[in-house]
């Protein structure tokens, strides 16, 4: 989860954290939009709300292992992508690879501000991204 502060993120994906040593998965913005994504080809959108509006707001990915990705907006879940069924392996968290604002360094980069970016090694329930929402408001 982050809070992020943009007026233009730019059409394209444009990366507030991402991983990519021994897996690849992150949260960003494609064109102005939350987007959740993995190595494993799977990204997940919510592509009726722009955050391109200059004002902070808290955004958040929770993978729910064999279960579904989650996105979040300001505490309030806003899209869900099942992963039922789906053959998607596991992920091995670690520091080596992870990027803050850009994808490899040079591409990719983030518009705006990032603040409180937080990785839990465990997935979070609906009242505990609300709570952290409102805990870091």
């Amino acid at each position: 989860s982050a809070w992020i502060n943009t007026t233009n993120a730019g059409l394209g994906r444009h990366r507030i954290f991402s991983q990519q040593y021994t897996n690849f998965y992150g949260i960003g913005l494609y064109d102005n939009n939350l987007e959740c994504y993995s190595n494993f080809d799977i990204s997940v959108g919510q592509f009726n709300r722009l955050l391109n509006d200059g004002r902070w707001h808290h955004v958040a990915c929770v993978r729910n292992p064999g279960v579904e990705f989650v996105l979040y907006i300001d505490g309030v879940r806003v899209e869900t992508f099942s992963l039922v069924g789906l053959s998607v392996g596991s992920y091995t968290m670690g520091i080596n690879g992870i990027r803050i604002g850009n994808y490899n360094g040079a591409s990719e980069t983030f518009s705006g501000l990032i603040d409180d970016l937080r990785v839990y090694n465990t997935a979070l329930t609906d009242g505990q991204i609300n709570q952290v929402y409102n805990f870091t408001k």
